[in-house]
């Protein structure tokens, strides 16, 4: 009775660890992860035209950049399915 007693206790004691420990599991992965892809993205260049904008947007991966050149983009609507970032 003494030995499953002592181990409970023992078990029990550590348990307020396991939180801790398992967060910053979760951050680890969560920050590999974020890296994984921003190491993916990429960076496209679109030049100034009518559909030009329309088709870099279509064909983006989440994470692209689309870095537009000077000029005019003569687009009547555009709807990214992904995350994007236009410079």
């Amino acid at each position: 009775m003494r030995l499953w007693f002592t181990t409970y206790i023992y078990h029990y004691q550590h348990l307020d660890y396991f939180p801790y420990t398992m967060n910053k599991f979760i951050s680890s992965l969560f920050a590999a992860l974020l890296c994984i892809a921003a190491l993916n993205a990429a960076s496209i260049n679109v030049v100034p035209g009518s559909g030009t904008l329309k088709t870099a947007v279509t064909n983006a991966t989440a994470g692209d950049v689309l870095v537009l050149e000077n000029g005019e983009y003569t687009e009547s609507s555009l709807k990214p399915t992904v995350a994007l970032t236009i410079k």
